[in-house]
């Protein structure tokens, strides 16, 4: 079920509509906690919370948790997906109670539209390569520099105080 070309299209409407709802939140953020948006986004944030926990819940069951060669915790984006779901699962109970510092955990609902990352094979494909070409476009960062400098410092030796 979890490798289903269905499946997968489901949980990627659901990020999409995650992250425009997300996109509808910065809207409304000076409006008071009892106002009618703001309720109406909450129970919204809260099944959208559901359909990932349930999504996660299903591939845990699928793959293993974390013990198997393949199991869930064992690929990079999975981790990342659990981050997020266990961040907004904390956040649903500090909204609940008068624990405010657990409230900057609302910062990791950004993270949502992320997990579009790891549902796009083709995406991962890019970053992957981003990330290991991230060598080679240091040491050519760290060139370019170098030269850069010498050429500051001819220019202020050669330059300096004539103009």
């Amino acid at each position: 079920m979890t490798r289903s070309h269905c499946f997968d299209t489901l949980i990627l409407l659901v990020i999409i509509a995650n992250s425009i709802k997300l996109c509808y939140d910065t809207y409304i953020l000076d409006y008071h906690e009892d106002s009618l948006q703001v309720k109406v986004t909450t129970a919204i944030d809260h099944v959208f919370t559901c359909i990932f926990v349930l999504e996660m819940l299903i591939k845990s069951i699928a793959y293993g948790f974390s013990f198997d060669a393949n199991s869930y915790l064992r690929d990079p984006w999975n981790i990342i997906d659990f981050a997020v779901v266990v961040s907004s699962i904390i956040d649903i109970v500090a909204a609940g109670n008068s624990l405010k510092p657990l409230k900057v955990l609302r910062i990791f609902r950004a993270l949502r539209p992320l997990r579009f990352i790891s549902h796009s094979n083709k995406v991962k494909l890019i970053l992957s390569s981003l990330a290991h070409s991230m060598p080679g476009i240091i040491s050519t960062l760290i060139v370019i520099i170098i030269i850069y400098g010498i050429f500051a410092i001819l220019g202020m030796n050669l330059y300096g105080g004539k103009f």
